[in-house]
């Protein structure tokens, strides 16, 4: 039976792959691999390729070009083009990308006027950026904006939060999927654990009896969060919770302690 693609379903294939990648793909590198769904189940759900990239969380290119007739190019023209392209800390994306982007002038009329891609960009007085991908770059960059709300607020932050926060720099439902959402994964890797954080405060920090047993018992080990709800009659996630409660309570304490001390 053929497998039903739905659009969630979709978007988190292009995530996993462009994730693995480390940029959006064309339709025909997409093709070419022989990923599934197939483009034209994709165009189906989504009408435009970069449509459906951008849901996913990458931001491919308009698909636009500034044509000059023939022979309208020059060798300051080429620099210029070349300017205009770059970011403001004067970085350049890779030949490949700019080519694959379809950028202008072709690579063809770079070469003609200055020989190679690299001497171009060295005459624009710019450098090639070959480190980190556009998109990889917005993601950490969306990584960094959700470690510090969820330090302002204390706990890591929901969409609701993010959405709520008058920073956020793109709505939840597109950081959420470039990060890693609906599974959370990649941020819940990403953010300190239950016992990393007892860990910094100590057990024996936590003032309730009941909830310091527990968190002993599941940091070493000894207990996992079923067993405790089991025992104490609550749900897997009301331990949880409780757990969390206590210690982030013991480290705003001890915050606030440092803060009386310095001041």
């Amino acid at each position: 039976m053929a497998q039903r693609w739905e659009p969630d379903h979709i978007l988190r294939k292009m995530q996993e792959v462009g994730q693995t990648q480390g940029t959006w793909l064309t339709m025909e590198e997409w093709m070419w691999a022989g990923y599934r769904p197939t483009a034209l189940v994709i165009l189906r759900h989504f009408h435009h390729w970069r449509e459906a990239w951008k849901l996913a969380g990458f931001d491919p290119p308009p698909w636009t070009r500034n044509r000059r007739g023939r022979g309208a190019w020059d060798r300051d023209r080429v620099i210029q083009a070349l300017q205009q392209a770059a970011q403001p800390d004067g970085t350049i994306m890779s030949e490949q990308q700019w080519n694959r982007d379809h950028y202008l002038p072709n690579r063809h009329t770079i070469q003609r006027y200055w020989g190679t891609y690299e001497a171009a960009v060295a005459a624009a007085g710019l450098t090639i950026q070959h480190s980190v991908s556009a998109p990889k770059k917005k993601r950490q960059q969306w990584l960094a904006d959700w470690q510090r709300l969820s330090d302002e607020i204390g706990h890591p932050a929901t969409r609701a939060d993010w959405e709520a926060w008058p920073d956020h720099p793109e709505k939840s439902i597109v950081v959420w999927r470039a990060l890693g959402w609906p599974t959370g994964k990649y941020l819940r890797s990403r953010s300190p654990s239950i016992c990393q954080q007892l860990a910094t405060v100590g057990v024996d920090a936590i003032a309730d009896p009941t909830i310091r047993a527990w968190a002993a018992a599941f940091c070493q080990g000894t207990m996992t969060l079923d067993e405790l709800a089991r025992q104490s009659g609550l749900t897997r996630e009301g331990v949880r919770q409780r757990i969390i409660r206590a210690v982030q309570h013991v480290s705003a304490e001890e915050s606030n302690a440092v803060v009386g001390i310095g001041s």
